[in-house]
Parts: structure tokens; sequence; C-alpha cells
């Protein structure tokens, strides 16, 4: 979608789909396309027309593997609608880790698809609305206990029957903390690394080096 003006959405015209189907294509028929991410802001709530948007973009692309983001409390208090709208297109839900605020969504719908997509956007609650600068929102590191807890989530989640591909990405960006994190979760899911992390990498964050006891 294009945006308007501050939460204001149009949405795409027939030539913006074609043109992005057409860019992904080439990813698709090399077999490395994992899942297209359909991700809404928190303002975004559940109602009829927006049923009905997330339903159009989910048609849109209806031959790819789909996972989509929902932020909003309202999507799990409606969440027999929203199970059954992911079910018809068999897309699934995405699990988020983010500061929790009466307005977040509960993360607990049916699994629906047969991916699991976990994302992690940090919990810097102090500056998740008002950020003096758009990085801060995103600039918290997750401790070793956060990083064990999301790998015993993730496997429980990914051992469900049904699920065949499960996805883990960090997007607390901000300071390299994604990267940080992402290697914790590789150690504490036992995924061997393909590289080790440059030296400079390792003196910024000692929780690198594990240390066995």
């Amino acid at each position: 979608a294009r945006q308007k003006s501050g939460e204001q959405w149009e949405p795409p015209e027939q030539k913006d789909v074609d043109d992005f189907r057409a860019g992904i294509l080439p990813l698709a028929e090399a077999g490395k396309l994992g899942a297209l991410l359909l991700q809404y802001p928190a303002g975004f709530h559940c109602a009829p027309e927006n049923l009905e948007k997330v339903a159009n973009t989910l048609r849109w692309f209806y031959d790819y593997p789909k996972v989509v983001e929902l932020r909003h409390r309202s999507w799990s208090e409606r969440s027999d609608d929203v199970t059954a709208l992911l079910s018809e297109h068999r897309a699934s839900g995405v699990l988020i880790d983010e500061p929790k605020f009466a307005s977040s969504i509960r993360q607990e719908l049916e699994v629906t698809g047969d991916i699991f997509y976990f994302r992690a956007h940090g919990r810097n609650a102090k500056a998740w609305w008002h950020p003096k600068e758009s990085w801060e929102r995103y600039d918290y590191f997750y401790s070793r206990n956060e990083i064990k807890q999301h790998a015993e989530r993730i496997k429980k989640a990914a051992s469900t029957a049904g699920i065949k591909k499960a996805f883990a990405f960090y997007n607390n960006h901000s300071r390299a903390n994604a990267p940080a994190n992402a290697i914790m979760l590789a150690q504490e899911l036992g995924v061997r690394l393909k590289a080790m992390p440059p030296e400079a990498m390792l003196a910024k964050f000692p929780e690198l080096v594990r240390r066995e006891s």
C-alpha cells in the first residue's frame, strides 16, 4: 500500500501488484522465497473494511506462502474471524515480541498455515510511541535469558503438527543488536554458524562468547 498522509493508506493499483510479483518471481523460481510478510501497523484495527483489505492482499498473492503480522488488540478480540480469514487463504499469523500495552494484540491465534514466523522488535516501551529519533524505538538488546525464552517458544511452535517451515527475525536493529541477538538464538537452538562473528562484534557483545558451566 502507498501512504497518503499519516496513518491513511490507499490501496495499490493493479500495476503496482504486477510489478511487485514480477520482482519476486526470480526468488520464487530459485526456491529462495520463504514467505511474504504482510505487516500492518498498530493503528490498523480489526474492522470489516480492514478484514477485506487483508483478504484482498492475500488474494493478490494466492500462489505464494504468506504470513500476516497484526498488532492491535482488536484482532485477538475477533480471533475467530482472523483464524477463518488466514485459514481460507492458507496464511499464517506472525508471533511478535514487542512492548506490551493495553492496545497490544494477544498472541493466542490458532495455527492456520504450515509456516511458523517469529519477529522480535525489542521491548523499549519508553521510546516506543514517541522516540526522539526513529531508531530509538528498536534500541533494545535481548538478554541471554530472554533469548532462551524465545528459543523454547520457537522449538515448541515449530514442532506443532502441520508446521513445515519456521523463521525467526530480529528487528531490534539499532546499534547492531539484531544480528547479535540472532547469533545468540542460533546458539540456543543448536544451529551451527557458517562463520564466526568478527572480533569487533565479539568485543561489543561479550554475550556472544558462551561459557559452558
